[in-house]
């Protein structure tokens, strides 16, 4: 979440994630498509979220890697 965003509005779409992720059909759709489901706070998730990018950054700089 960006730093200005009000903790109200980031509670609230947290919640709002935590109820979709309930949802088996939903779940089994985002694991299908390769999506890692961690549940947390939502500064635990935000960590986990900069982790995966910096580990993701590093591979594409190491191999060259492009989107093409």
């Amino acid at each position: 979440m960006h730093a200005a965003t009000p903790p109200e509005r980031v509670r609230r779409f947290s919640a709002e994630g935590e109820s979709i992720l309930r949802v088996p059909e939903l779940r089994g759709l985002r694991t299908a498509e390769g999506a890692i489901i961690r549940r947390g706070t939502p500064e635990e998730c935000l960590a986990f979220a900069r982790e995966e990018a910096e580990k993701r950054g590093r591979l594409v700089r190491e191999t060259g890697a492009s989107a093409e």
